[in-house]
């Protein structure tokens, strides 16, 4: 019973605020309503102008944004095709490292069998030599101890 209570005496307490508003009374304007016309026009207007304000600032953000737009893609397109080219790159110096290596190994085989064929030419230079020396000492003529002939 008491939640009935409560109810009825707040659905009264709201009828009377209900009422207490509706019995005030307008305040006085001072304005006649043709000051109030051009009142309300001119704000009107400044509501107008602020519109198309915020209507080309809006577009002009949108231009904005599009062109950003294509500059990042562009941008993306651009570092894809650097990506590419550097791992091309990559590619070839890895490649140019490898025929280097191959070369200098080459180089160091080529030397050693250059050096084996020098040392094997001056041993056959020496021993020609020495054999030169043994054929002039067996073919040189006896010297005479007499005097001439």
């Amino acid at each position: 019973m008491s939640r009935a209570v409560t109810t009825y005496l707040a659905f009264l307490g709201v009828i009377f605020a209900s009422v207490a508003g509706c019995g005030r009374t307008q305040p006085v304007q001072t304005a006649t309503s043709g000051e109030r016309v051009k009142t309300l026009e001119a704000r009107v207007a400044r509501l107008e102008e602020d519109y198309r304000s915020a209507a080309a600032t809006r577009d002009q953000a949108r231009r904005q944004a599009s062109q950003l737009q294509e500059q990042k893609t562009q941008l993306e397109e651009q570092i894809a095709r650097l990506t590419l080219a550097l791992e091309t790159q990559k590619v070839e110096a890895e490649a140019s490292r490898a025929a280097l290596a191959q070369e200098q190994s080459q180089l160091r085989l080529r030397t050693n069998e250059r050096d084996v064929l020098q040392t094997r030419c001056e041993k056959l230079k020496r021993g020609l030599q020495t054999l030169l020396g043994q054929d002039e000492a067996a073919i040189a003529p006896p010297t005479t101890s007499n005097g001439g002939l």
